[in-house]
């Protein structure tokens, strides 16, 4: 028999096991942290549209709730800044009364990179959607007519209501100011 092919070297099966039992210890350790410590971005879990048409039922209220549409970059200042007060609105909603999207106009070399960063260092919440359609003039009006095409801007949607602000904001009562206006 040749000794050089034998499975059992003499090396014993504790060690994997152990390695094993860190893995699993690991990877229940990174969920738990998920939930206790808000959602971990990733390309699993954040919508990349190619084309605006991909993203065009965002603008469409149809389950009744409150939708605050955000178009932002991380490489736009007034965006990161205006960005706690966006994220504001969700401590003043649940989440059955209001809908929060942000679209990113990230470059595509920046989403794993700086994009996703951001959404986690930031622990943003809300739907993730990086739109890299640069076919801007084919699209803004659709977003609405008024749009000079500088971001941030937000959109508040509600039923057939529906408020378009081009300006940062610089508090969250700012944004709910506009939105105590609907009925």
């Amino acid at each position: 028999m040749n000794e050089a092919c034998s499975y059992n070297s003499g090396i014993s099966s504790t060690p994997i096991f152990i390695m094993k039992k860190w893995i699993f210890i690991s990877s229940i350790l990174l969920v738990f942290q998920g939930f206790v410590f808000g959602q971990t971005w990733d390309l699993s879990n954040v919508k990349v549209a190619d084309s605006f048409n991909e993203i065009e039922e965002i603008f469409q209220d149809t389950d009744g709730k409150l939708h605050v549409i955000n178009f932002w970059a991380t490489w736009c200042k007034p965006c990161v800044e205006e960005m706690p007060y966006v994220q504001e609105l969700m401590d003043h909603f649940t989440t059955e009364e209001l809908r929060l999207t942000l679209v990113s106009l990230d470059f595509k070399k920046d989403i794993d990179t700086k994009y996703l960063s951001f959404l986690n260092d930031h622990k943003l919440k809300g739907d993730q959607i990086v739109l890299l359609d640069g076919n801007y003039n084919e699209w803004i009006e659709k977003v609405d007519e008024q749009w000079s095409g500088a971001i941030p801007i937000t959109l508040i949607i509600k039923g057939d209501q529906r408020i378009f602000i081009e300006e940062s904001f610089n508090e969250t009562s700012e944004i709910l100011k506009y939105i105590n206006t609907l009925n």
